[in-house]
């Protein structure tokens, strides 16, 4: 029997001591929460092109994609083996959500002294872990 999987890749941006998060809308699983920008991969994209796409819609900045920092598996509640990939990004500006009516309603540089009283996905906890900035 075939389970579904999804692929989500997103981008890690620090500048100096900020990380550039999304916010996520109110009709989202986890609203309001805070992420890394990225998201869910179409059918015959790359990683990268999943990357550079979601990360434009959501940020309105062109990432420069490096290295995978760390990849991430699990199942999920509702029984999706959900595996995340997180890639280095390079990108400079003020962020701006792009895509309308999408999963984000907000894009921000956060000091990294100030994400642990940030409401965040387990994305970004993660990140701050293996990071070491909590």
């Amino acid at each position: 029997m075939d389970q579904p999987i999804r692929i989500g890749v997103y981008g890690a941006v620090f500048d100096l001591d900020r990380l550039l998060l999304t916010q996520l809308r109110s009709n989202d699983a986890d609203s309001g929460k805070w992420t890394l920008p990225g998201g869910g991969m179409d059918f015959g994209e790359t990683p990268q092109e999943t990357l550079a796409r979601e990360f434009y819609e959501e940020t309105g900045l062109t990432p420069r994609i490096g290295g995978v920092l760390d990849v991430i598996s699990y199942v999920s509640r509702s029984q999706i083996h959900v595996i995340q990939v997180i890639y280095e990004v390079e990108a400079e500006g003020e962020p701006r959500v792009i895509e309308v009516e999408g999963s984000t309603v907000d894009a921000q540089w956060i000091p990294t002294a100030s994400i642990g009283s940030l409401p965040t996905v387990p994305l970004v906890d993660h990140l701050v872990t293996i990071r070491g900035f909590v």
